[in-house]
């Protein structure tokens, strides 16, 4: 029998659909004439994203430092880039209906990587913030995935042990670390395949 009692999950690509962001980010850059994936890149892999989602700058110094040449160039990107991919992204309506059915059962928590923003996002999906005990988010803890520590943190404020809870990540990385930790994991590529990875561990029963 599964000792689980908990189920943690990331955020963003996981319980929103990130791809509304990367297409949107494409289409500024061949506006631009850039490679692909380059505003993205900027934006969510370069050390002005690692400062601001551990909370080291201000959201505004990491969208000047990140991106800030580009606003001449793409004025009418500028709200978008300077709020960020939650405040484009929708949630996953398959995502949320699991999410809720889980919570029945299952004590919930979130950790993400992710800029202080982030909770006033969640603040506007009540119906989906309520669901989670532990909300855990990087910037407001000064701690990032796969560090060890925030996913202590998370299970502290659930009160419980490693191997008494279930992390759930579209980043294989993340998931090892919780894994290297004693958690069970699950590297998340869509809901029908985490559904039919929670049911195959007897988490999870269709109907």
């Amino acid at each position: 029998m599964s000792r689980i009692k908990a189920i943690l999950f990331d955020f963003g690509d996981v319980l929103t659909d990130h791809g509304v962001t990367r297409d949107l980010l494409r289409a500024y850059d061949r506006q631009l004439g850039w490679p692909e994936g380059t505003l993205h890149d900027r934006l969510y892999r370069s050390p002005w994203w690692e400062q601001v989602s551990l909370g080291q700058i201000s959201e505004t110094a990491y969208f000047y430092g990140a991106v800030g040449d580009v606003v001449p160039l793409l004025p009418q990107a500028l709200e978008v880039l300077r709020y960020g991919c939650f405040a484009l992204e929708p949630l996953r309506p398959e995502m949320v209906d699991l999410v809720q059915a889980l919570a029945r059962r299952y004590r919930l928590g979130l950790v993400s990587n992710a800029s202080p923003s982030l909770r006033q996002q969640l603040i506007r999906w009540p119906h989906l913030l309520n669901l989670f005990e532990a909300v855990v988010i990087s910037a407001e803890v000064g701690l990032r995935k796969p560090d060890p520590r925030i996913y202590r943190l998370a299970l502290r404020r659930l009160y419980l042990a490693p191997e008494e809870a279930l992390f759930v990540d579209d980043k294989a990385r993340n998931v090892e670390g919780a894994l290297a930790l004693g958690m069970e994991g699950i590297v998340f590529t869509s809901p029908a395949q985490l559904r039919a990875d929670l049911a195959a561990r007897g988490l999870w029963e269709e109907g």
